[in-house]
């Protein structure tokens, strides 16, 4: 078997580890968010059913934000089961920069 295929498949395989860690964070960031909003009209219009509907709200979103995340460790520890290669929980912040802020400006343009 050729080397140069194996590790490409092995550099493909990390993206995909870091591709996943990535939609990870955006979705608890976009969880974190509804939270936040939410928390703000409960600060602005302070009644007391704004202030339950928050607070059932903020159980939901820890509750979501602990399934988001349980679930996105179950699809990475499949990959590293998978490949056979131990890559770890941390975050390739290189991979990641580079991905978002070429997003970031191409969205911009």
């Amino acid at each position: 078997m050729d080397m140069s295929y194996v590790t490409n498949q092995l550099e493909e395989a990390k993206y995909n580890y870091n591709y996943f860690f990535m939609k990870m964070i955006i979705k608890v960031l976009q969880v974190c968010f509804k939270l936040s909003f939410i928390l703000l009209l409960s600060s602005i219009f302070n009644y007391l059913i704004i202030n339950i509907i928050a607070i059932i709200c903020t159980i939901i979103s820890f509750i979501s934000i602990y399934n988001i995340i349980k679930n996105y460790m179950y699809i990475i520890e499949d990959i590293r089961d998978t490949l056979n290669i131990d890559l770890s929980f941390e975050l390739d912040l290189n991979v990641l920069s580079n991905n978002l802020f070429k997003g970031m400006i191409n969205y911009g343009r």
